[in-house]
């Protein structure tokens, strides 16, 4: 069997030679290769039709952006409007993770003390393992689970992960492949 090149493809591959021939360094950045865990949300994410909302891996309706400071008022309807999920805020489950709302109080004598962080894995402790089956979304049920609890490796709101660390690791990787607002989400 005979394979030939079309004429764009060479065109390419000696654009890209060129390009990279005037780097001094080919080198990809560690954030440039998103983790396992990221690659395949981001797949599931690309192969969907699922409504977003204002953030990456936000639920659909979500109305923060990341940054936004938001009073006690909007907070407690946040909690009311969003599904939650084991101590999880506006839970949105991306294939079998399910993303939380990430929201620190900064200032507590300021009329909007929280700030709005993004939406990042929820991992949870061994201990609900005797609840999880009761409270699992139709979709993962009888599925393995076992990626839902805490390991020391992980990356995901429970381990204290600085806010801006897990956005590199989750919101980087989200805007490389959908770009700032793709899908619905953005910042």
């Amino acid at each position: 069997m005979r394979t030939r090149f079309a004429p764009l493809a060479c065109l390419a591959v000696l654009l890209t030679v060129a390009v990279l021939g005037g780097c001094t360094s080919v080198a990809n950045p560690p954030s440039a290769t998103p983790a396992p865990e990221v690659l395949e949300a981001l797949e599931y994410a690309s192969e969907t039709d699922m409504e977003w909302g204002a953030a990456p891996w936000s639920p659909p309706g979500w109305p923060l952006k990341v940054g936004d400071r938001i009073s006690q008022e909007t907070f407690d309807e946040l909690d009311k409007r969003f599904p939650s999920w084991l101590n999880g805020l506006a839970v949105n489950w991306i294939d079998g993770l399910p993303f939380g709302a990430l929201i620190y109080l900064e200032e507590a004598d300021s009329d909007t003390p929280f700030t709005y962080h993004g939406h990042f894995p929820r991992k949870i402790s061994a201990v609900y393992e005797t609840v999880l089956a009761e409270t699992l979304p139709p979709h993962l049920r009888n599925r393995d689970t076992d990626h839902l609890f805490r390991t020391p490796e992980g990356y995901g709101i429970d381990w204290g992960i600085p806010a801006e660390d897990l956005r590199k690791h989750w919101h980087e990787p989200w805007i490389g492949r959908f770009g700032d607002g793709g899908k619905g989400g953005g910042k």
